[in-house]
């Protein structure tokens, strides 16, 4: 039985297109996941910098306005659990916070002039 010349490229229009589904839906995973987690750690590594620059808290206004700043863990927002919190202390790093109702990055650093710790949430 001959395959007709209509159903191969048929076939293969088939194939083609459902192997760009799966290409388009890798990319948006690697773009929703991975991509954009990176694009808010650069966002508070320049706010940290920007930070560390000026010579008392009162100077300093975040260019991003979503980013705040925090200068004892008290401050840090009550939705947090205190195990996260604790977990937060022992090292200075970007953290991803998130459950049903909140998700944040929080960064836990020092100034390197004084030593005093801070939070940019």
């Amino acid at each position: 039985m001959a395959i007709s010349i209509s159903s191969r490229i048929r076939n293969a229009m088939v194939g083609l297109s459902l192997t760009l589904c799966v290409l388009f839906m890798a990319l948006i995973y690697l773009f929703a996941y991975i991509i954009e987690d990176q694009v808010f750690v650069n966002q508070i590594k320049f706010e940290k910098k920007s930070f560390e620059q000026v010579t008392t808290t009162s100077d300093w206004q975040p260019l991003n306005s979503n980013i705040k700043l925090y200068l004892t863990a008290d401050e840090l927002p009550t939705m947090l659990p205190r195990e996260f919190k604790s977990n937060l202390l022992e090292q200075e790093g970007i953290y991803e916070f998130f459950d049903d109702d909140y998700a944040m990055f929080i960064a836990h650093f020092k100034r390197p002039n004084s030593g005093t710790m801070y939070f940019l949430v």
